[in-house]
């Protein structure tokens, strides 16, 4: 599944990507209202080599932003170790 449309990003049966679907250019179209509004961070902030490290360690923990399109695998760092944030699940949902 495309995450928060009814549509899929890949067909398995012939092994093609979908790009046309009507779920793909409402994600496009969600992305270019982020950054058109500045909702979304600076060019050069997306393009700094650590910015996946500082979302995950100083933005989200330190309420310095209020959504990050990543992975299951997030939370795995505020479990335990150097950046622990055990308030995550409260905070986060």
């Amino acid at each position: 599944k495309l995450y928060g449309t009814d549509d899929t990003l890949y067909d398995t049966d012939t092994k093609k990507w979908i790009t046309g679907s009507q779920g793909f250019k409402d994600s496009l179209e969600f992305l270019q209202t982020i950054y058109s509004e500045g909702l979304g961070p600076e060019l050069d902030q997306a393009l700094d080599v650590n910015i996946g490290s500082r979302v995950s360690t100083e933005l989200l923990p330190e309420g310095k932003l209020a959504m990050a399109v990543d992975g299951s695998w997030l939370p795995g760092g505020w479990i335990s170790g150097e950046n622990a944030w055990p308030e995550w699940e409260e905070t986060i949902g």
